[in-house]
């Protein structure tokens, strides 16, 4: 995650920018995806270890047309290794708030279980390691099933990062993953390219 590899507060002069860019193209999202449609923002330590950032997002998504259930958090397990007093509280202040708490690139990190019961984990992403060796390490793909019926039986959704291949997307529908994540779906975009491949009629073009 960019932000964190910045000194603290160049980190959360980072994250407000993001925050105001997905608050001015939010509601395009929504009108292409729908209301009830989740823009993930990824939060550094930084952020979360300062309880004004936090408040400043609340505030900012409260006064947009944006509600805390199109805001999907998400953060990583090495943030969580030595969350202090503050982390807790700010997560803690997002859950009670109605934000997604999503923990990503689950299984590569210490004590993943741990931080299920100890912090208020909605998501989890699935790290996109796993399903790249699907194709050689049955390994993989027993740990990748092990997780999503995990998460399933917990009441979290399950991501899978780093789809690509429809031998990949077989598999995941096969053990019952309905959530994904990949190129196989499409490449990062730009919010004008976003809109245009969405346009009305668009699909039809990209088939013909």
């Amino acid at each position: 995650m960019f932000s964190a590899l910045l000194d603290p507060e160049l980190s959360r002069r980072v994250s407000r920018v993001m925050l105001d860019s997905v608050v001015a193209d939010g509601p395009a999202v929504l009108a292409l995806f729908g209301p009830e449609t989740r823009i993930a923002i990824n939060l550094s330590d930084a952020d979360l270890r300062r309880g004004d950032f936090v408040q400043h997002m609340i505030d900012v998504i409260d006064d947009s047309p944006l509600g805390p259930h199109n805001i999907s958090i998400e953060v990583t397990e090495t943030m969580l290794l030595d969350a202090g007093g503050q982390l807790r509280q700010s997560l803690a202040m997002l859950d009670d708030c109605g934000f997604t708490i999503c923990l990503d690139d689950f299984g590569t990190g210490f004590s993943s279980l741990t931080h299920l019961r100890a912090f208020p984990i909605h998501k989890v992403k699935i790290d996109r390691d796993f399903i790249a060796a699907i194709g050689q390490d049955h390994q993989a793909r027993l740990i990748i099933q092990a997780i999503v019926q995990m998460g399933h039986s917990l009441g979290l959704r399950v991501v899978v990062e780093g789809v690509e291949t429809e031998e990949q997307e077989t598999f995941l529908r096969a053990i019952g993953c309905r959530h994904v994540q990949g190129y196989r779906y499409g490449r990062p975009m730009l919010l004008d390219a976003l809109q245009a491949y969405f346009a009305p009629g668009e699909d039809e073009r990209r088939r013909a």
